[in-house]
């Protein structure tokens, strides 16, 4: 999968921004439509599209822990609660991930690339 994406990473901040867009459609589309409209249609369609992507960003945000040996209380929790947030997975892909304590750790594969390189 990283051959499409090209980092981990890159992967968990497009599943945060699909997370937060799907919940942008969900709320200003589906929603206003079923309350003023009576059609709950679109909310029937977009409900387990935000689901699914909401499965897959918590699933990413495992794996880039995973791999770049994040600490669970210090990292992965906030990432992890910030997808039940109204608008967190944005804060997430904009701040937290462009931390760079994410992306150097001892013994993660991008600290190997720093380290050769220094």
């Amino acid at each position: 999968m990283d051959e499409i994406f090209g980092s981990p990473l890159k992967r968990l901040k497009i599943s945060a921004y699909c997370v937060g867009v799907s919940f942008l459609l969900l709320v200003g589309v589906a929603i206003p439509l079923k309350l003023l409209l009576q059609q709950p249609s679109m909310l029937w369609f977009i409900s387990p599209f935000h689901l699914s992507l909401t499965c897959w960003f918590m699933v990413n945000t495992v794996q880039v822990a995973e791999e770049f040996k994040w600490r669970f209380s210090e990292t992965t929790f906030k990432i992890l609660v910030s997808c039940f947030i109204p608008f967190g997975t944005f804060f997430v892909a904009k701040l937290m991930l462009n931390k760079s304590k994410l992306r150097c750790n001892d013994s993660g594969p991008i600290a190997k690339v720093h380290s050769n390189n220094s």
